[in-house]
């Protein structure tokens, strides 16, 4: 949300670091980053984006070993919420 008497946001919102960047917009002081170095810059965060995603969907397996006393145990109506 912007404050009514100018157009620089809200300071709660945003980090130091992000109003002074508003500043210098709006004061026509501000650089834009270099094509070369947008361009890396871009490439870095998809191949951080892409392996997030790969990590996050990546299957995984789960080795369970199940003792024949467990199953009979169970079956006999054994109450394994009471540990």
């Amino acid at each position: 949300m912007k404050n009514k008497k100018n157009s620089i946001p809200d300071k709660e919102i945003y980090t130091k670091d992000e109003l002074e960047l508003f500043k210098q917009i709006e004061a026509g002081n501000y650089d834009s980053m270099p094509e070369n170095e947008l361009e890396k810059e871009k490439d870095f965060y998809k191949k951080v984006a892409t392996n997030t995603i790969k990590n996050i969907t990546r299957k995984k397996s789960l080795n369970l070993r199940v003792y024949e006393q467990d199953i009979s145990s169970y079956a006999r109506g054994f109450d394994f919420n009471q540990y």
